[in-house]
This record gives structure tokens, C-alpha cells and sequence, in this order.
């Protein structure tokens, strides 16, 4: 399940969120998730992005 207070927490940090589930690579047995992170806090020309696996609940 995605945090939303984290997501909440850097937007009032100065952070732009982007969360996203791929239905596409999910079924091709990809990796579906990506997470990418910029604004005030990063350096104006970073950007955080990473592809994260199927995440499953314990």
C-alpha cells in the first residue's frame, strides 16, 4: 500500500510525487512500480526515479 502521509510530507517539503503501477509490465511479469521524486530540496537538475519490484504484502 502506498504511504500517503510520506507522499504528503514531501510535497509540503517542497517535493513533486509521481507514483505509478504499470498494469502493462505488471502482466508481462515486469517490475510495475516507479517512484520518481524532483523539487526545491533536490538540485534544479536532479531527478530521483526508481523501478521497484512487485511488492506483496507479508
Amino acid at each position: 500500500m502506498v504511504d500517503v502521509h510520506v507522499m504528503e510530507a514531501l510535497a509540503e517539503q517542497g517535493v513533486t510525487v509521481l507514483f505509478k503501477a504499470d498494469a502493462e509490465r505488471m502482466r508481462d511479469g515486469g517490475k510495475p512500480w516507479t517512484f520518481v521524486a524532483s523539487g526545491v530540496p533536490f538540485h534544479e537538475d536532479l531527478l530521483v526515479r526508481t523501478t521497484l519490484p512487485l511488492w506483496r504484502p507479508a
